[in-house]
């Protein structure tokens, strides 16, 4: 074989192995380092098949940077859910929450019931609100869920989130629009297996795992069988709400820079924050969220009002890593520009 044969060779195996680097042997991205954080809680390993690695974190600011934290529901007594509305199904959402609650990790759950609507709402920790029209608004599926984290720093002066969830919102369809444009009540096993996988969302898991045992899963069929073993009365263990329940609240899982504007514009709302603090006396109030489009970060006024910044595109902006910008809404704006107003000699 003459040189320029073995060139040739030589370049069609290198290209076969870029390819199969590209295809499938390079490890997947991830949002954080699970690989840190098996070190610093290594008891997360001692669960077995658990998803936690496809988390997507809340996002809190600590300095400059934007901290990514696990946010999830203090350790002490059980996490009080409540539903109600038109059409409520109680006996299918007992089915559910009692699936998870017994084959619960690291946490308990309680269906209560009774009393008035707005009692109810005051005194749980996940809401649930039944919708029994197709036409009517609400999640483009079955179901959806929106949880708020207090992501305000422990003391002042200790500067670590909270982590702690202040509660979740979950809406449930009774029924939805088939391909053909027709209402269809959902199934049990839909609705109990939807409610089971809203409810791991309220428990604080952001995101969706692409596989494995766990009703954080998207895909229906799944979810279905899952709603079939509630109905059964049967447990449903889930390794990864155990491991995220091992991980303490405010849990650290990586930190991203700003951008430049970024930084001026977080600049300019800590001064606005100081002044309020200073004429009200009272504690700074930073909440967080996270959803399928963008994650928000607001602080609470003493007047009432909010600032309010969004990280567009959460998940994909973590994959791709880089430089994080906060993009203040048009309330946010006018406030920072009547205090420059306010700080011109």
């Amino acid at each position: 074989m003459n040189n320029q044969a073995t060139l040739r060779t030589f370049c069609v195996v290198l290209l076969m192995l870029s390819i199969m680097v590209v295809a499938g042997c390079s490890p997947p991205k991830r949002a954080w380092d699970l690989s840190a954080l098996r070190i610093a809680v290594p008891s997360i390993d001692d669960v077995l098949d658990h998803r936690l690695g496809e988390l997507v974190p809340f996002p809190a600011l600590k300095g400059e940077r934007v901290a990514l934290i696990v946010c999830r529901f203090p350790d002490g007594g059980p996490i009080r859910i409540a539903g109600d509305g038109p059409g409520w199904p109680g006996d299918w959402a007992d089915q559910a929450v009692s699936a998870l609650n017994r084959g619960a990790g690291g946490f308990a759950l309680e269906l209560v019931s009774g009393g008035s609507v707005d009692l109810i709402r005051r005194d749980v920790d996940i809401h649930i609100t039944s919708i029994e029209q197709a036409e009517d608004a609400g999640p483009i599926g079955l179901g959806d869920t929106l949880t708020e984290c207090d992501v305000s720093p422990l003391s002042a002066s200790v500067n670590t989130p909270r982590g702690w969830l202040l509660g979740a919102e979950i809406r449930m369809r009774r029924s939805r629009l088939d391909q053909l444009g027709k209402s269809r009540p959902a199934l049990a096993s839909e609705w109990v297996g939807a409610l089971m996988h809203e409810i791991g969302h309220g428990l604080g898991f952001s995101g969706h795992v692409v596989a494995g045992d766990t009703i954080l899963v998207r895909e229906q069929s799944s979810l279905r069988a899952a709603g079939r073993i509630g109905l059964a009365g049967a447990v449903w263990t889930d390794p990864t709400l155990e491991a995220l329940y091992r991980l303490r609240p405010g849990q650290l899982l990586g930190a991203r820079p700003l951008t430049a504007a970024s930084r001026s514009t977080l600049r300019q709302i800590r001064s606005l924050l100081k002044r309020d603090r200073a004429d009200a006396g009272t504690r700074l109030d930073v909440r967080s969220s996270v959803g399928d489009r963008y994650a928000r970060i607001q602080w609470r006024l003493s007047d009432g009002s909010r600032l309010t910044v969004r990280l567009l595109d959460w998940r994909r902006t973590l994959l791709e890593g880089g430089p994080l910008s906060l993009i203040p809404d048009r309330a946010t704006l006018r406030q920072l520009a009547a205090e420059r107003v306010r700080q011109r000699p």
